[in-house]
Order: structure tokens, then sequence, then C-alpha cells
């Protein structure tokens, strides 16, 4: 926040390439090694009980990593204390997650649901500015 205030753009931006970095470099690798993991030990937490989804799983992972992906920018609103924006973007988030999940959970299922999620977190990253 503080370059921000002072309005030093050029190490506003280079904080915020290092997070980029941070996501591309670290989460999203880290997202799909999961997809690799995960697997085995839910089904040994489970004992073999419930059936494993990896296209469930995926989804949920694709929409942390959108959730993730407008952090940098929902921390600037915040700290600028920038709450009609805020306000807008999280109107807006939840209503597309309510309207995926009313159109596409009969259709699709739990499924539907996640993608519905996934929708809303992109949506609200695509829109933070």
């Amino acid at each position: 926040m503080r370059f921000i205030v002072r309005e030093d753009d050029e190490r506003t931006g280079a904080l915020l390439g290092l997070l980029c970095v941070v996501m591309a470099g670290l989460l999203a690798p880290a997202g799909i090694a999961l997809q690799v993991v995960a697997p085995p030990l839910y089904n040994a937490w489970t004992r073999h009980k419930v059936v494993f989804e990896p296209t469930f799983f995926a989804l949920s992972t694709c929409a942390v990593l959108a959730f993730a992906i407008g952090q940098p920018a929902s921390m600037i609103l915040r700290g600028n204390n920038a709450l009609r924006p805020l306000l807008v973007w999280a109107i807006a988030s939840s209503t597309a997650m309510v309207a995926g999940v009313v159109v596409l959970t009969p259709r699709f299922g739990i499924g539907g649901a996640i993608a519905a999620i996934g929708m809303s977190e992109w949506c609200l990253s695509q829109g933070s500015p």
C-alpha cells in the first residue's frame, strides 16, 4: 500500500509482477501436482468408500486458482478503502454464481455447481481493477 499511496507506479508494477510470478511459478504447478497426489490420498482417507471424482477436484482447483488471481487487485481496493467497487464486483460475482447454479446444477449435478463457483471466481478476478 505504501507504493500505491506514494503513487510509485514502477514499484507497484514490480510488486504486482512478482505476485504474478508467484502465481505462475508456485501456485499453478502446485495445483497440477495436487491433481496427481490427491486421488491416492483421498482413497486412503475414505478407505475406498467414497469414489474420487477427478473432474470435480480439477474444477475446484481451478476455482481456487481463479480466486487467488484476483486477490492482489482486491487487496489494493481494500487497502484504499474503495468499498463501492468491491461491492459491485461482489454482487456481480454472487449473481453469476447463483445464475450458474440454477442453470447448471439441474443438468450436471454437483459438477455444475462447482463449475458455477469457478465461473463466479473467474468473473471476480477479471473484474477487479
